[in-house]
């Protein structure tokens, strides 16, 4: 299929889907929201089912879908890059760890960049230090380097993301947590994520 990834000028809620495209070898067109719409997001907003971006646009056999939800568009992305596991409680073990991680989403992006959100940093670190208690221990129970030991998934990206925003923020904030300060690297050596991050354009978010 053809797919045009619709968001803002932002990483945020684009990255782990950019990532998991990236990783998968999926071809993903990204546009800006004002640009595929011809005019100003305050005019495209209403006009949305929800109301929000992101919105992957769907093209194949002369029909188009447009999904919206970040962790959905991560997902279907995984799916028709055949980037899922095989075992039904493994994959439902990645759900559970990106809806958890997607928990971070707010404040901690906004904080990192948006003047208005600077007041909720310490907000967000305080999450993102539960968070990394929670599950500190169940990386490392599973081995690592990922999250499902040796092979990286979608739910790893999401993982990567936020705590690539939670280091611009603290630089010292995974000094404590060996298991998931591994998976940060190691999530930047995977083949097509390497050589996406490399070339990434500098949003903000």
């Amino acid at each position: 299929p053809k797919l045009t990834f619709v968001y803002a000028r932002l990483h945020a809620l684009g990255e782990p889907i950019r990532m998991t495209a990236a990783a998968a070898g999926v071809p993903l067109e990204n546009v800006f929201v004002w640009d595929y719409y011809g005019k100003p997001w305050p005019e495209v907003k209403p006009t949305l089912p929800f109301g929000q971006v992101p919105e992957l646009i769907i093209e194949e056999g002369g029909k188009t879908t447009k999904l919206y939800m970040s962790t959905v568009i991560t997902r279907y992305i995984a799916t028709i890059g055949k980037a899922l596991p095989e075992d039904p409680v493994d994959a439902a073990y990645l759900d559970m760890m990106m809806e958890r991680v997607h928990e971070l989403f707010l404040p901690l992006n906004p904080s990192a960049q948006l003047p208005p959100y600077f007041s909720k940093q310490q907000e967000g670190l305080e999450k993102v230090e539960v968070f990394l208690k929670q599950v500190e221990p169940m990386v490392a129970a599973k081995g690592g380097p990922f999250l499902l030991g040796k092979k990286p998934y979608y739910a790893d990206y999401g993982i990567y993301h936020h705590m690539d925003i939670a280091l611009t923020l603290k630089a010292n904030v995974l000094d404590n947590f060996p298991a998931i300060k591994m998976l940060v690297k190691a999530v930047e050596q995977v083949n097509g994520v390497k050589q996406y991050l490399a070339s990434r354009p500098k949003f903000i978010g």
